[in-house]
């Protein structure tokens, strides 16, 4: 093969020299030329295809007549090239100057042709405004020249940006008007290819059996044409079908046909669309190995030939998956290159628009010149005035210069802050996934101690029952619902933690008796207490009333009041006490407990620091309680504050607003 190419290269270049030095020797002949690069595109011999139509392009220009028509036909065919060895943006500056030349020539079979080719290429790269342009620019084109063939092509295309639009009624408006056209003409290669694009639709509409329908149609019809490379489109859009379907072996079995036949044929694009098709299917069968090699495969077929749209939905697929089984760090790494290219698309956009903004500026100019050179009465003017004008030129150029520097250095500044915060955004992304981690561990932890209990205990009681005296039975019966209370109690934090993470409390204020209050909250403990022989003495007044939410001041004081029994000795005790002042009620919780250190009482409401200490008999906390309380107190508009000294106790002070 090297040697091929090798000795292609040489006649090549001999060729081309004794085209440029020997007048006698004859002109390279048009169609045989054109007709030699097209076969080397269908056996996927792009380089050697390129390197003929550059030589042919360079002899072109060199002619003393220009033939416009011949270069068109050659950039065309040069842009066709990329496009099939999947370099979408080389295709697009080759397609541009075919275009160029077309119009020049007034071909508007080439220009038709190059705009179809075009609108492609923009598909693919994600710029689907300048594919539909150029779309409605070729069917324009082939109406003037009545070739139903082609309109019927560019109704397909046109339906496809609307398709991708999701405007699923204008895509098939379109793509029926494209099937009828080829039926009428009993054009069974495009009446194919209309009914997979109608069951394109049909498959974003979730109407599955329709989608299939059609496209079983449609691979039957590819298969009678012997047409291999369209048969591998079928086969993956039914595959993906099934897939949607929940028939992921079916599914498989598609996705690896299609898979063989573009890895047969080098087509790279359409390698990136199946392989990620295959890692879908595997995510969804539970085969998170196979899917993210698929998902890797496609990624990196995508970046190879620029595939805008694959590289962002490879990213951000991938992100999602090692989210879900829990491997953040290269989730974090894939979010990252799905944000930046969204960025990166941002920018090119900013770019195109200063460019457009630039040629605005010379073309105006030009006709400005122009206008003034045609005009012979102001020549003397212009010689006279020349200084000044030349003065008035570059200040008005410095002051362009000025404002296009100004708006990068703008652009720049945007872009350096949305780096900053996209920055701040992943640290505080990764903090929060550490800490969410840690209390999901503290919280199976405790759950599952907890259904320990209540499996010991049931088991005791089924395999005992006949044998355990009433004494035991009420004891059994004891512990069984303190096992349930403290469940019980760790879930309720845990829904209600859960709703203020999600600003999904809503704060409704009545007359609250808090005395009541303060004496429910002792009864919900008084098991607990009673098995510790701890004291716990209120000492409110009676009936102080205050406007607050019932409902969250029960949540903070139960909270508040357990956590001093876990922490208190056996035989200590614990005081409340309310007191006015200012406009608050300040309540307080104190005991005379194991204390904590300085350390500890830094971290004790702060999201990040999740304290796990036993208590005194080896009770099991996640440290929620506290951080739930520091929250739910915030929301009531008030503060919660402690002090503590280690080995002496605790004392939580509440202050809530009384109105």
């Amino acid at each position: 093969m090297a040697r091929s190419i090798i000795r292609t290269a040489i006649f090549l270049i001999f060729g081309f020299y004794s085209f440029v030095s020997k007048a006698d020797i004859p002109q390279f002949d048009v169609d045989s030329v054109l007709l030699h690069a097209n076969r080397k595109i269908e056996s996927k011999q792009y380089n050697e295809a390129i390197a003929l139509l550059d030589s042919f392009i360079i002899f072109q220009q060199k002619q003393p007549h220009l033939n416009a028509e011949v270069l068109a036909q050659a950039y065309l065919t040069k842009g066709v090239c990329y496009h099939r060895s999947g370099d979408f943006q080389k295709s697009i500056a080759q397609i541009l100057e075919s275009i160029s030349y077309a119009e020049k020539a007034s071909d508007s079979t080439i220009l038709a042709e190059g705009f179809r080719e075009l609108g492609y290429c923009y598909v693919f790269s994600g710029k689907y405004d300048e594919a539909l342009d150029s779309y409605t620019k070729a069917l324009e084109i082939d109406k003037g020249l009545n070739d139903l063939t082609s309109i019927s092509v560019d109704l397909n295309s046109i339906g496809k940006i609307f398709e991708l639009w999701t405007d699923f009624d204008k895509a098939l408006d379109f793509f029926n008007q494209s099937l009828q056209i080829a039926q009428e003409q009993n054009n069974l290669h495009q009446v194919a290819v209309r009914k997979a694009s109608i069951a394109s639709v049909y498959k974003s509409m979730k109407r599955y059996e329709e989608a299939l329908k059609w496209l079983k149609e449609s691979l039957a019809l590819e298969i009678e044409l012997g047409r291999v490379v369209e048969k591998g489109y079928r086969l993956d859009q039914i595959g993906e079908i099934y897939t949607l379907m929940e028939r992921y072996d079916v599914a498989e079995g598609y996705l690896k046909q299609a898979l063989t036949i573009f890895e047969e044929n080098q087509i790279q694009s359409s390698l990136s669309i199946v392989a990620n098709h295959l890692a879908v299917n595997h995510m969804h069968k539970g085969d998170v190995r196979n899917a993210i090699g698929y998902f890797q495969k496609s990624l990196t077929i995508a970046k190879r030939i620029g595939f805008s749209n694959m590289i962002l939905k490879n990213s951000q697929e991938l992100s999602m998956l090692f989210e879900d089984i829990g491997d953040f760090a290269n989730a974090l790494t894939y979010y990252k290159r799905f944000f930046q290219l969204k960025d990166s698309i941002y920018s090119e956009n900013a770019q195109r628009q200063l460019k457009d903004f630039q040629a605005k500026y010379h073309t105006e100019q030009k006709e400005k010149e122009l206008a003034v050179l045609n005009q012979e009465k102001l020549l003397q003017e212009l010689e006279l005035n020349r200084s000044n004008q030349q003065k008035y030129f570059m200040i008005g150029l410095s002051l362009v210069l000025i404002m296009l520097l100004t708006t990068l250095y703008h652009r720049y500044l945007i872009r350096k802050r949305l780096q900053a915060q996209l920055t701040v955004i992943n640290d505080k992304l990764q903090e929060l996934n550490n800490t969410k981690n840690k209390i999901f561990s503290v919280l199976a932890h405790d759950l599952r101690n907890s259904m320990w209990a209540f499996s010991n205990i049931t088991e005791s009681l089924n395999k005992n029952f006949d044998l355990i005296s009433t004494g035991d039975l009420k004891s059994y019966l004891a512990n069984l619902s303190n096992s349930a209370s403290t469940v019980k109690d760790l879930l309720k934090n845990l829904l209600e933690w859960a709703k203020s993470q999600q600003n999904a409390i809503v704060v409704t204020k009545t007359d609250v008796n808090i005395t009541q209050l303060v004496n429910q909250s002792i009864n919900h403990v008084s098991y607990t207490s009673a098995q510790k022989n701890i004291q716990i003495k209120s000492r409110l007044e009676d009936n102080i009333t205050i406007s607050t939410d019932e409902d969250i001041l029960y949540i903070v004081l139960r909270n508040l009041i357990n956590n001093a029994v876990k922490y208190t000795l056996p035989g200590g005790e614990i005081l409340i006490d309310a007191a006015q002042l200012d406009g608050m009620l300040n309540i307080t919780v104190s005991d005379n407990g194991v204390g904590m250190s300085k350390e500890q009482m830094d971290k004790i409401f702060n999201f990040t620091g999740v304290i796990t200490s036993p208590g005194t008999r080896g009770e099991k906390g996640s440290g929620l309680g506290l951080m739930l309380s520091y929250e739910l107190v915030t929301k009531l508009g008030g503060a919660i504050a402690v002090e503590s000294e280690l080995n002496k106790g605790s004392r939580f002070t509440i202050s809530v607003p009384i109105k």
